[in-house]
Protein backbone atom coordinates (compact mmCIF):
# COMPACT_ATOMS: atom_id res chain seq x y z
CA UNK A 1 0.00 0.00 0.00
CA UNK A 2 2.73 2.29 1.02
CA UNK A 3 5.74 3.15 -1.16
CA UNK A 4 8.97 4.17 0.99
CA UNK A 5 9.63 7.84 0.13
CA UNK A 6 11.65 8.39 -2.24
CA UNK A 7 11.11 4.71 -4.10
CA UNK A 8 8.70 3.69 -6.76
CA UNK A 9 8.10 7.12 -8.38
CA UNK A 10 6.83 8.52 -4.47
CA UNK A 11 8.86 11.33 -5.17
CA UNK A 12 11.83 13.28 -3.16
CA UNK A 13 15.02 11.61 -2.20
CA UNK A 14 15.11 8.07 -0.49
CA UNK A 15 17.02 8.94 3.03
CA UNK A 16 17.02 5.49 4.64
CA UNK A 17 15.54 5.19 8.51
CA UNK A 18 14.36 8.84 8.28
CA UNK A 19 11.01 9.42 7.38
CA UNK A 20 9.18 6.11 7.88
CA UNK A 21 7.28 6.73 10.93
CA UNK A 22 5.73 9.79 9.69
CA UNK A 23 4.70 8.80 6.80
CA UNK A 24 3.72 5.26 7.82
CA UNK A 25 1.15 7.53 10.73
CA UNK A 26 0.28 9.34 7.92
CA UNK A 27 -0.48 6.40 5.96
CA UNK A 28 -2.41 4.63 8.65
CA UNK A 29 -4.36 7.91 9.77
CA UNK A 30 -5.34 8.26 5.96
CA UNK A 31 -6.62 4.49 5.98
CA UNK A 32 -8.47 4.87 9.01
CA UNK A 33 -10.63 7.85 7.54
CA UNK A 34 -11.46 5.14 4.77
CA UNK A 35 -15.32 4.22 4.46
CA UNK A 36 -14.42 0.63 3.80
CA UNK A 37 -12.31 0.75 6.96
CA UNK A 38 -13.18 -0.14 10.39
CA UNK A 39 -10.05 1.17 11.70
CA UNK A 40 -8.25 -2.19 12.35
CA UNK A 41 -4.78 -1.95 10.60
CA UNK A 42 -2.43 -4.62 9.93
CA UNK A 43 1.28 -3.94 8.68
CA UNK A 44 3.34 -6.99 7.21
CA UNK A 45 6.45 -6.83 4.92
CA UNK A 46 10.18 -7.75 4.84
CA UNK A 47 13.92 -6.25 4.87
CA UNK A 48 13.22 -2.53 4.94
CA UNK A 49 9.40 -3.11 5.17
CA UNK A 50 9.70 -4.84 8.53
CA UNK A 51 11.93 -1.78 9.93
CA UNK A 52 9.32 0.31 8.66
CA UNK A 53 6.48 -1.44 10.84
CA UNK A 54 9.07 -1.20 13.73
CA UNK A 55 9.24 2.33 13.29
CA UNK A 56 4.88 3.24 13.59
CA UNK A 57 3.95 0.41 15.24
CA UNK A 58 4.91 2.13 18.91
CA UNK A 59 3.55 5.39 17.63
CA UNK A 60 0.51 4.21 16.39
CA UNK A 61 -3.01 5.47 18.09
CA UNK A 62 -5.06 3.38 18.71
CA UNK A 63 -2.40 0.66 18.30
CA UNK A 64 -2.20 -1.24 15.04
CA UNK A 65 -4.51 -4.77 15.05
CA UNK A 66 -1.36 -6.83 13.93
CA UNK A 67 2.35 -6.23 12.92
CA UNK A 68 4.23 -8.91 10.98
CA UNK A 69 8.15 -8.12 10.01
CA UNK A 70 10.37 -10.32 8.18
CA UNK A 71 13.57 -10.40 7.44
CA UNK A 72 14.62 -7.73 9.56
CA UNK A 73 16.22 -5.89 12.33
CA UNK A 74 14.94 -4.12 15.40
CA UNK A 75 18.21 -2.47 16.06
CA UNK A 76 18.53 0.30 13.43
CA UNK A 77 21.74 1.00 14.29
CA UNK A 78 23.21 -2.59 13.47
CA UNK A 79 20.50 -3.23 10.27
CA UNK A 80 22.04 0.38 8.79
CA UNK A 81 25.49 -0.42 9.24
CA UNK A 82 25.07 -4.21 7.74
CA UNK A 83 23.13 -2.17 4.74
CA UNK A 84 25.89 0.61 4.45
CA UNK A 85 28.84 -2.24 4.58
CA UNK A 86 26.93 -4.10 2.11
CA UNK A 87 26.30 -1.26 -0.33
CA UNK A 88 29.80 0.10 -0.21
CA UNK A 89 31.49 -3.74 -1.02
CA UNK A 90 28.97 -4.29 -4.22
CA UNK A 91 30.43 -0.52 -5.71
CA UNK A 92 32.49 -0.94 -8.69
Amino acid sequence: MQATRGTFGSGEQFRPFTTERDDGLATVDWLRKQPWCDGRIAMVGGSYFGHTQWAVAPYADPPLTCVSPHITSANVTTGCSMWTAHRRSTRR
